[in-house]
């Protein structure tokens, strides 16, 4: 039976949960040697960070996020109407070719490789054209100069496939998950699910949502506070880079936090090659630029990001289009200034290699 339909009184009732109470005893103990002899931090991590955690954790899981059903149901319409009008473009340059829900099709590839003849620039995991965002990316580099009649084609498959995300991912998946009593999305929040120490999300993953520049739809729009109450959207000032400034020990990233500089200045500084007031100079007609392309080198070197990467990531992320090479440099620009951070990253990398594990600062 289940535990609410037992009797309290009953003798196989009581020995039942002495039996478990006893058995999650010696358990606690048998855990708590191991990790008191393998891993004493660990101890720590557990009673004094993760569990307190938890309550809150379930507590916000409880309270869900509070959803507008009916702006995400016009915009489930708008969206399949964009992605008709996509399909019908995308049908005007190759014919009646079998496109699918994300242009992934044999048909589509056999379309581009065997009957257009165009170069595979990219190769899946077992050795066959590919035909994902970065290879559609390379695709129409290529058509650009050789092709230009069917350059427009590979926009349009990148738009048809991020429509379709949008669609099927934040608007038909979102709302599969709204309870229909509470009008909210009660996701699983999970502290420990991913290797990294990272949060995790599912049923649905709601802490994923795209940025605002990057989404048409404006999902984060759907996400509504209750009558009478605000919501509060709070980050951290530059975590990762503070992080990386203590771990590292880097001075001219410590110095600039110390005298309250704007980092993200120096690094635009490091990576143009241009003086901190130009960096600085809101005015530019290329300071925005400059600095997004600063603050996505920088953040992507943290994560071991090399030059093909922050290619794809700048375009898809930023919009921004700079070729491998370029990129390349401005990597090299950011370890040249940061030679502490760099050092530092050599270290972890022969450390984790040496002793195949990593500590974080706990």
């Amino acid at each position: 039976n289940h535990f609410d339909e037992m009797d309290p009184s009953d003798p196989e009732t009581i020995r039942y949960s002495c039996a478990d109470s006893d058995f999650a005893l010696r358990l606690y103990h048998i855990f708590n040697n191991w990790f008191a002899h393998n891993l004493p931090k660990h101890r720590f991590i557990a009673e004094q960070l993760e569990s307190p955690a938890a309550v809150y954790v379930g507590l916000m899981r409880c309270n869900g996020v509070p959803m507008d059903v009916a702006a995400m149901t016009a915009a489930k319409e708008n969206a399949e109407q964009e992605i008709e009008k996509l399909k019908g473009q995308i049908a005007f340059l190759i014919g009646d070719v079998a496109i699918g829900s994300n242009c992934g099709t044999a048909a589509f590839k056999n379309y581009l490789y065997k009957t257009l003849k165009l170069p595979v620039m990219k190769q899946t995991d077992k050795m066959q054209p590919s035909v994902d965002d970065e290879a559609m990316l390379l695709l129409n580099d290529h058509c650009r100069e050789h092709m230009p009649e069917m350059a427009g084609l590979f926009d349009l498959v990148l738009a048809y496939r991020k429509w379709q995300k949008l669609k099927s991912t934040y608007l038909d998946g979102y709302l599969d998950f709204v309870n229909s009593t509470t009008g909210r999305i009660h996701p699983d929040l999970m502290q420990l699910a991913t290797e990294t120490g990272r949060f995790a999300c599912r049923r649905p993953n709601i802490q994923n949502i795209p940025q605002r520049g990057q989404d048409p739809v404006g999902i984060r729009n759907f996400i509504v506070a209750p009558e009478g109450w605000t919501l509060l959207e709070s980050d951290y000032s530059q975590a990762e880079i503070r992080l990386c400034a203590y771990l590292s020990q880097d001075k001219t990233l410590l110095d600039a936090y110390r005298q309250g500089l704007d980092v993200h200045a120096i690094t635009t500084s490091a990576v143009f090659g241009i003086s901190l007031e130009e960096a600085m100079d809101h005015g530019s007609p290329e300071y925005k630029h400059r600095r997004t392309v600063a603050k996505g080198t920088m953040f992507g070197i943290m994560y071991g990001i090399g030059g093909a990467g922050l290619s794809r990531n700048l375009y898809t992320n930023a919009g921004v289009n700079l070729s491998k090479e370029q990129c390349s440099e401005y990597i090299s620009g950011i370890l040249r200034k940061y030679t502490g951070m760099a050092a530092w990253q050599g270290e972890m990398k022969a450390l984790a290699e040496r002793y195949q594990y990593i500590e974080t600062a706990m």
